[in-house]
């Protein structure tokens, strides 16, 4: 009883300290708010943790899913903590299903703002009839998303050059592949674990 109450409260100090890294990332979306003393000290507490995650490769182009990833296995820390609480019991198919969900989650995180910037930046070129400003906030999002647009669509293109639009759009499609296949991977894994009898 005493130490399923321990692992109830681990799971519930993973829970705080994920909502301060919640609160950590909002603050720094205004500016200012964390040189005060009191932003200087959530960051004394989260930064260390969060940090681990920024030396990771989790950067797309201007986007930065180091947060997303360190929030989502605290969570995953915290529900396998939970379970043990309740249960009494290390259950091994809860881990893997958690670890399962864990890692659709970040794959559907990070396809779907691919998608909708892919999405949203189509649109803008069929409205400006193919031309951007090179001074717009569109130029700045070519900058950072092209490279990535053009290694995609050179696999189907087989190296041959090709022009923007048909770049995002072959990356549009791609991305929505990978959304399905990786929604297909976690169900069958999630299918499969659950025949796991402990």
């Amino acid at each position: 009883m005493i130490l399923q109450r321990l692992f109830q409260i681990a799971a519930s100090a993973c829970s705080l300290y994920s909502t301060l890294c919640f609160i950590r990332i909002i603050l720094s979306w205004i500016p200012g708010v964390l040189a005060t003393r009191p932003g200087q000290l959530l960051c004394s507490i989260v930064d260390p943790y969060m940090n681990l995650f920024r030396k990771l490769p989790l950067t797309i182009g201007m986007i930065d899913f180091s947060p997303i990833v360190s929030m989502g296995l605290l969570s995953l820390v915290s529900s396998i903590l939970n379970n043990i609480a309740s249960t009494g019991i290390l259950n091994v198919k809860n881990i893997l299903m958690g670890l399962d969900q864990f890692l659709w989650s970040i794959c559907f995180t990070i396809g779907m703002i691919f998608l909708v910037l892919i999405a949203v930046r189509l649109i803008v070129l069929a409205i400006h009839k193919g031309t951007t400003p090179y001074n717009s906030g569109w130029a700045r999002i070519d900058y950072y998303i092209q490279d990535r647009i053009f290694k995609i669509s050179h696999v189907y293109t087989r190296g041959k050059p090709c022009s923007y639009k048909t770049a995002l759009l072959l990356s549009l499609l791609s991305t929505i592949f990978f959304l399905i296949i990786t929604f297909a991977i976690y169900t069958g894994l999630a299918i499969l674990f659950s025949f796991i009898p402990f």
